[in-house]
């Protein structure tokens, strides 16, 4: 069947950031062939790994020499490749045949360190809530945007969710409702119902709506043995069964406590004998009546736990072609490479942009930012705030005031430094006001 040997790409991984690719019309004052030409310089100098670096686990490593495969840096992302044949008709198989269900896994960690400032993730500001977690991506998404007149987009990440009521938002964090990306304008409490004033509408001009990151992609990382809190439950005895990602049960667990008429207050979890991967954990009582307060959705992997990646990344291979558009392989066509291109897309942070200036002007006019004496009665130094969080971008945003008569261009912000206050992110740049970040 085949006539010579060669590499080619099995999958690609376009890690993708709105801080150095914004498709935010409002950044070209919404001049359509501006943007194309300014968009196609940024892709041009894009390169995803001065942010982000993406290695294999070990076991991972040892699969990819046992299959002959490679990971080559692109400046967009990665490619895994590999030896195939070539047919006549220039089509490729793999060299070495994956006949068997294969998992490769990636930890995904930050390389520079304002990457998490000019990235859209929830900051977890609240003490009681944070934990280690960790943002996992897979070809299992099932979450495929369609492009008229292009290819379809593979998302590995999942997609971008609804409001959900009794739930809080950090400022900044992304729904999907009405049909429309909507942006946490503040810090929300937690509330029956949507609020659409509470919300900014974005990129509404894009179709398909893009799919960002989101907090819907988080989860716990835990080591193979961990405590898990189980006093709210109150029982003397409890069962844990573990649950992997087809809900299938791997195993059961049984804890009694060790003094009678005392309640369990923590249980001691074993994993050693499983794989690494995501799992669920179900608490319930002896009897099987479950407490879903409890019921914990984990990844579990002493590597990666010591690691302490921002994101884990699993591409699955099934030989049965289960995986739909995101296999890699036409199991129908003698394994045909398929080559299939995944993106994981990260939105840019939003935040109020803040100006420290000298002096109380005389007359001030803006449609960008308002004017605020920093306290009553301050002659001496004053404030402009921007009307609106405003994405932090590598391209310049146009921001003006006219200051006693005098029309001025506000600097942009850089990444640096973020400032939480009062349920609102802040940048801040010092145009030789008495208050601020220094200039530098």
């Amino acid at each position: 069947m085949s006539t010579s040997l060669s590499y080619r790409s099995f999958f690609t991984i376009d890690l993708l950031q709105e801080y150095y690719l914004s498709e935010e019309s409002d950044l070209y004052e919404g001049d359509a062939n501006v943007q194309a030409a300014m968009l196609r310089q940024q892709r041009l100098h894009y390169k995803a790994g001065r942010d982000l670096s993406l290695q294999p686990t070990r076991d991972t490593a040892s699969q990819l020499r046992n299959y002959g495969l490679l990971i080559k840096t692109l400046p967009q992302g990665v490619l895994i490749g590999g030896r195939v044949r070539l047919r006549p008709d220039e089509s490729a198989v793999p060299f070495i045949p994956i006949d068997t269900s294969l998992v490769l896994r990636f930890s995904l960690s930050p390389q520079s360190p304002y990457f998490t400032n000019f990235t859209n993730l929830r900051m977890e500001k609240d003490p009681s809530r944070r934990d280690q977690y960790v943002y996992y991506f897979s070809n299992r998404a099932a979450n495929v945007s369609p492009v008229v007149g292009g290819p379809d987009i593979h998302y590995l990440s999942t997609a971008i969710p609804g409001f959900e009521a009794d739930r809080g938002y950090e400022a900044g964090e992304v729904i999907l409702e009405g049909g429309l990306l909507r942006e946490a304008l503040s810090d929300l409490a937690a509330a029956p119902a949507f609020v659409g004033s509470e919300w900014k509408n974005i990129y509404t001009d894009l179709t398909p709506v893009p799919q960002f990151v989101t907090t819907a992609d988080r989860m716990l990382l835990r080591p193979r043995i961990f405590d898990l809190p189980v006093a709210s439950a109150n029982q003397e005895a409890l069962e844990i069964l573990l649950r992997d990602r087809e809900n299938a049960i791997v195993d059961r667990f049984t804890f009694e406590t060790s003094e009678v008429g005392t309640p369990l207050t923590t249980c001691n979890v074993d994993l050693k004998n499983v794989d690494p991967a995501r799992y669920t954990l179900q608490v319930q009582t002896i009897g099987g009546i479950p407490f879903p307060d409890l019921t914990l959705d984990c990844y579990v992997d002493d590597e990666l736990y010591l690691k302490r990646p921002l994101a884990i990344i699993e591409c699955f291979h099934e030989p049965d072609g289960s995986l739909g558009a995101y296999r890699w392989f036409d199991q129908g066509d003698d394994d045909r490479l398929l080559s299939p291109r995944y993106t994981i897309r990260w939105k840019n942070r939003s935040t109020y942009w803040r100006y420290y200036l000298p002096g109380d002007p005389t007359t001030f006019s803006s449609t960008d930012v308002e004017a605020f004496e920093i306290s009553p009665g301050n002659t001496l130094d004053s404030v402009l705030v921007s009307t609106e969080p405003l994405s932090l971008t590598e391209v310049g945003r146009r921001l003006e005031a006219t200051i006693d008569g005098e029309t001025r261009l506000l600097p942009n912000p850089g990444p640096r430094i973020l400032y939480p206050e009062g349920g609102r992110l802040y940048s801040e740049v010092n145009l030789g006001g008495g208050l601020g970040p220094p200039s530098a």
